[in-house]
């Protein structure tokens, strides 16, 4: 099957660990190591053999961009390089995606200055029974398929404008000065048990009040976003053009619908993540291992949540949350 697959369509994985430390020239991306082609290792060799046959190379750790390729299409077919551990991570799912492949292991584990066999891998590379025909069926295109779905052409034609013009821009400060113009006050708790009312300040997060009111401007879902980076979580990315925000956004519903979706941009700088973790004092031994998710072939990416009870009661029109819940917890009942 590998070898039936046209050079031009498959992709050539090399690890970062073959370069050599002291001596590479090389720079790195949010993908991968980008060589200089210094001469210094066997990476520039084994790449530059692989572009003469057609295929598309790429050097980094780790599966995310790896299936991110599959999926948006460009290669039919893998041919890898690395440690044993890496390449079972990685090609796991290679395997559960049903793309034909090939690998060649390192000589020896390492970060860096490490070896592969050369003539072994060039072998693979150079693979092709001409008149063969592939013939693995798997779901890759209709994965693929659905990532075009989501292209903002295909979004544009399946759902056209959602947002009114004059609505199309409601970052969280202009949520703030429509708080401000209807007269909404941000409620404060004393010390001695009674509430204090202020004008609504830049910096402070939502409550359902604040909710309520700015969704009385309209009839439909609306986003809001940037909201101050104070008062979200720390993982967070920072808007580049205003470091103040965060790059963060809440869908409100209508009628009383409250928050419905929250998401955001995941901080995927490592020096950046780690220095917002030490500013909101967080204990740094429970976050390394979201800190190495950065440092090991993490991409830029978002991540939200949806609350499903809250999306099916604004959908149906029910009075009260417990209504949409499959097993609403009570005084008496907490179990099904």
């Amino acid at each position: 099957q590998y070898e039936a697959i046209p050079f031009d369509r498959r992709l050539f994985l090399l690890p970062n660990c073959l370069r050599r430390k002291d001596a590479c020239r090389g720079s790195f991306n949010h993908i991968g190591l980008e060589c200089a082609g210094c001469g210094a290792c066997t990476i520039d060799s084994l790449k530059r053999e692989a572009h003469s046959l057609g295929y598309r190379v790429l050097v980094a750790e780790g599966t995310p961009s790896v299936v991110m390729r599959i999926m948006e299409g460009d290669a039919d077919a893998i041919v890898g390089v690395a440690c044993l551990d890496s390449l079972e991570k990685a090609f796991r799912h290679v395997v559960d995606l049903g793309i034909p492949h090939m690998a060649v292991p390192l000589l020896r584990n390492g970060c860096a200055d490490t070896e592969t066999e050369p003539d072994q891998v060039l072998a693979l590379l150079r693979a092709r029974r001409e008149g063969s025909t592939a013939q693995t069926h798997t779901y890759v295109p209709l994965l693929r398929e659905t990532v075009r779905l989501f292209d903002p052409a295909s979004l544009d034609a399946l759902l056209g404008p959602c947002l009114a013009p004059e609505h199309s821009d409601a970052t969280e400060a202009i949520a703030v000065e429509w708080l401000r113009k209807r007269g909404v006050k941000l409620i404060k708790k004393n010390p001695d048990g009674t509430e204090s009312y202020h004008d609504f300040p830049w910096g402070e997060d939502f409550g359902a009040p604040q909710e309520e009111a700015i969704m009385e401007q309209f009839d439909k879902p609306c986003i809001i976003h940037r909201y101050p980076a104070e008062v979200k979580a720390f993982y967070m990315k920072r808007d580049p053009n205003d470091p103040r925000v965060v790059l963060a956004m809440d869908m409100l519903a209508p009628e009383g619908g409250g928050e419905i979706i929250g998401g955001s941009q995941r901080e995927d700088d490592y020096d950046r993540l780690l220095d917002r973790i030490r500013s909101e004092h967080l204990p740094e031994d429970a976050f390394q291992w979201y800190l190495d998710l950065r440092k090991y072939g993490s991409v830029p990416h978002s991540g939200f949540g949806l609350g499903l009870e809250r999306t099916v009661k604004w959908i149906t029109g029910a009075e009260h949350i417990r209504e949409v819940i499959p097993f609403p917890r009570m005084i008496y009942r907490i179990m099904p």
